[in-house]
Order: structure tokens, then C-alpha cells, then sequence
């Protein structure tokens, strides 16, 4: 289980959990394009709205297994060693794989930035013929936009409204096309002062397993 019992302490957390965080609430932390583990780990000491990790090791785990993912673009981040303050260019930049351990100097960086730089060294190492080749296609009208992401709230009074809405005019035009790989997440958080009472707890709970949610939990204080 990723909490511990009673305690509401994930001893284990997600990268997806990090990065709808991330893109939700901590925004601000990386709008530069990166943020350090430590600063991550200060924002979540902080804020009572955030989750609870028991340590800072588990969000060191979490950041260095959060490249790995195949979905790392949209579900998880790259990371890197540092940056130089010369070239901009992120040093150790690692994307698409996992890395051995993560510390708190460690640079959590958007996806959008890792892409770039990655783009800028293959056309580098491709040379004059690779980037004659690029522009060939251009021309031709073959280099498109290969990549959509997109975050939204929504009513949870209009819930099946909304998300209808998103289905059909964001969701349906993307996953009509042959080729494309579609992945939705969906974030629900509520809070309630007084709790929630037990049976409630207990259905969603059991609800979140039947739905398969990957990670879902009720917390105390």
C-alpha cells in the first residue's frame, strides 16, 4: 500500500502523484523549466494540502525512477545534474531512462525543456546532412506537431458536462487519428474539515480499487 497505516505517510510515491503536483499547485517551483529536490521537498514540508511523504528519501526515489516511465513526457519529468551557466545546456541530462540514485541538489526538469535541449544535440550529432534532410521535409509539409498535453479543472457539480466536453472536442479529434497514443489521467482531491465518515471512506476506497486507480488514499489532519 502507499500509505502507511493509520499514519496517511506515503512510503512510497509515484512520479505521476509528483508531477500533477507539480503542474497543479507547485507550478510556480519550475516555471523557470527546473526546480532542485530540496525546494521540492521544503514546498511539500510547508504546505498541509500537499501530501505527506515520510521522508526525503522517498521523494528522492520517486524523482530518480520518474525519467523511466514510458509516459515520462506527460506523467513523469527529466532530471539532471546541474546546469551551466554559460551554455544554459543541462548537465547529466537523463530522459526516457532511470537513474541510479537522486539527492537534493538534483534538477527536476519539464519535460518541454529536456525535449529541446535532446532535439538540439541530435541535431547537432546529425550534422549539415541531418538538418538538410529536416528542412527537405519541412517543405514537404511533413514536419508537424508530434506531441499534445494539456491540464484543466473542472466542476465537480458538472463533472460528466465537463469532462463530455473534453472528450469530444479536445480527446475525440486527437484519438480519431490512426498512430496516436492517447493517455488520459484523472486527479480528484477533496477535503472535508470535520472528516469523512467511515462507510464513506471505506466505499471510495474500495470503489478507487475497482476502478483501478494506481494510487489513492485518504489522509488525517
Amino acid at each position: 500500500r502507499k500509505l502507511v497505516h493509520g499514519g496517511g505517510l506515503y512510503v512510497s510515491y509515484p512520479p505521476v502523484l509528483l508531477r500533477l503536483q507539480l503542474d497543479g499547485p507547485l507550478g510556480a517551483l519550475w516555471e523557470s523549466g527546473r526546480t532542485t529536490v530540496n525546494e521540492v521537498w521544503e514546498a511539500y514540508a510547508r504546505y498541509l494540502y500537499l501530501h505527506r511523504l515520510r521522508s526525503i528519501d522517498v521523494l528522492c526515489a520517486c524523482v530518480a525512477s520518474a525519467p523511466a516511465s514510458t509516459a515520462w513526457e506527460s506523467e513523469g519529468l527529466a532530471v539532471a545534474e546541474e546546469r551551466d551557466a554559460r551554455t544554459g545546456a543541462y548537465v547529466g541530462l537523463v530522459a526516457g531512462g532511470g537513474v541510479s540514485d537522486a539527492r537534493g541538489t538534483t534538477l527536476l526538469v519539464r519535460p518541454s525543456e529536456a525535449l529541446a535541449q535532446l532535439e538540439a544535440e541530435r541535431r547537432v550529432e546529425a550534422g549539415p546532412a541531418g538538418e538538410a534532410e529536416e528542412d527537405g521535409l519541412a517543405v514537404a509539409g511533413l514536419a508537424r506537431a508530434q506531441r499534445f498535453y494539456g491540464v484543466v479543472s473542472v466542476d465537480p457539480d458538472r463533472l460528466g458536462r465537463d469532462a463530455g466536453r473534453i472528450a469530444q472536442e479536445v480527446v475525440a479529434h486527437l484519438n480519431a487519428l490512426v498512430g496516436t497514443e492517447m493517455e488520459v489521467t484523472i486527479e480528484v482531491r477533496a477535503t472535508k474539515e470535520d472528516g469523512f465518515p467511515d462507510e464513506v471512506v471505506n466505499l471510495v476506497n474500495e470503489n478507487a480499487d475497482a476502478l483501478r486507480f494506481r494510487a489513492h488514499g485518504f489522509e488525517k489532519g
